[in-house]
């Protein structure tokens, strides 16, 4: 396991060094800084970017808004989930709406949320939008997937809807959605930066991008990119540990 484990991080080491040599081949070969910046500029102005304090309440911010609209997504698509579950004409009312989310650029959501709200909120209701018909369906599908053999016990032995609901319905939506979260998170991470981006709020990861795009400054654009993949890297492995940590204790 430890080998296989060196293995695939000495490729990653080693598919990063060729990837940075092609990209100093291309920008070598372009030699235009607004177009393709040469990786050391990046490094240059990513080390910028830590050095400035707002830079670091932006990121702030952007994570304090991904969490709260992820938290609020997962809760209403557990919420209606259910209620759609036990009540079909809800789900059925449900249903164009969910399509015409899914369907509609997300450009265009933002741009009604934008006309709708301000600036500081308008983000948050993006992630919102975008994550929630993904983790609603996967509530319905699960829910639909339970084993009618165990409803029809529930039934036979008059189980109360307290018990049904703390027993059998919220460990099959924790163990449906369990796979997808991660995902999901990374769906509102950008959502939300995208949203910032065009609504650009006083501190944010997107706001940030649209000011070094409005400089021109390629380098700080990539940067902030570099960020951005750095911290979903991250959240996805904080997952991935959760996940085995639940696995492990799961085991007998």
């Amino acid at each position: 396991m430890k080998a296989s484990s060196i293995r695939n991080n000495l490729a990653f080491v080693v598919y990063g060094i060729v990837l940075i040599l092609i990209w100093q081949l291309i920008s070598r070969l372009i030699n235009e800084s607004v177009i393709v910046p040469y990786p050391l500029e990046v490094v240059h102005s990513l080390s910028d970017i830590f050095k400035i304090k707002q830079n670091y309440i932006s990121i702030a911010q952007t994570l304090k808004r991904t969490i709260a609209s992820f938290s609020i997504s997962l809760t209403c698509a557990v919420l209606f989930g259910f209620l759609a579950y036990t009540l079909p004409l809800l789900g059925k009312l449900l249903a164009p709406v969910l399509y015409f989310l899914k369907i509609v650029p997300v450009v265009a959501i933002i741009l009604l949320i934008l006309i709708w709200s301000n600036s500081e909120i308008a983000p948050s209701i993006v992630g919102f939008l975008m994550v929630f018909p993904l983790l609603y369906e996967e509530v319905i599908n699960t829910l639909s997937s339970i084993d009618i053999k165990l409803l029809n016990i529930t039934k036979i032995y008059n189980v109360s809807m307290y018990y049904k609901i703390k027993d059998l319905y919220i460990p099959s939506i924790y163990f449906g959605i369990y796979n997808i979260i991660s995902s999901a998170f990374g769906l509102v991470f950008k959502s939300i930066v995208a949203g910032e981006v065009l609504s650009h709020p006083k501190f944010s990861i997107g706001g940030s991008i649209y000011a070094e795009k409005n400089y021109l400054n390629t380098s700080g654009v990539l940067a902030w990119l570099i960020i951005m993949v750095t911290i979903s890297i991250a959240i996805d492995k904080i997952f991935n540990v959760i996940r085995s940590d639940k696995y492990k204790n799961s085991r007998y």
